[in-house]
């Protein structure tokens, strides 16, 4: 996936720098590019993202023998730290409530939902008892996933990798490891 991302940002450059070779390669276009991005007003960390992908190519280019120098030298990084787009901080109560209560009846509502037809977002589909047992437990299950994945601190992909031998419970306080 990395490998895919950083391929599709270094082409979006190239192509809207209109580099065909690396012989072709300046800093003026690239300056240029980012400096539209900005007049857009197109993230700094996004932008920054794509710098760093073709830093890193000039860099292998460079350690490879294909280029003397770096052409882009003096292209610098936007400022992060005065664009911030997005404050991250934790869920009010409120919103810890609403999604742990989606989280448990998506499932359900999504299957009963009608997508097509003179009926269509009506949640009005008729499911089995047993259909509708395995969506409601599907949605139990979702949400105490979120609720440990909330209490817990842990990413999803750190909570994938836990094992049970990663748990002490015995203590008068349950410890993760």
């Amino acid at each position: 996936r990395h490998l895919k991302e950083t391929s599709r940002r270094l082409n979006t450059i190239l192509d809207i720098c209109g580099f065909k070779q690396l012989a072709d390669m300046r800093a003026e276009p690239v300056q240029r590019w980012v400096s539209q991005r900005r007049n857009e007003h197109r993230g700094a960390r996004t932008t920054n993202t794509y710098l760093s992908s073709l830093r890193a190519f000039l860099r292998w280019c460079i350690a490879d023998g294909r280029l003397v120098t770096d052409p882009l030298a003096t292209v610098t990084k936007l400022d992060e730290a005065s664009d911030v787009r997005r404050v991250r901080r934790a869920l009010t109560n409120d919103e810890l409530v609403r999604l742990l209560a989606v989280a448990e009846t998506r499932p359900l509502q999504d299957a009963m939902t009608i997508r097509r037809g003179r009926r269509k977002g009506q949640t009005v589909a008729k499911l089995t008892k047993e259909t509708r047992r395995e969506l409601e437990r599907l949605g139990r299950e979702r949400r105490l996933i979120y609720m440990t994945l909330v209490l817990t601190g842990l990413r999803k992909g750190e909570l994938t990798q836990l094992r049970w031998a990663d748990l002490d419970l015995d203590g008068e306080t349950a410890w993760l490891t």
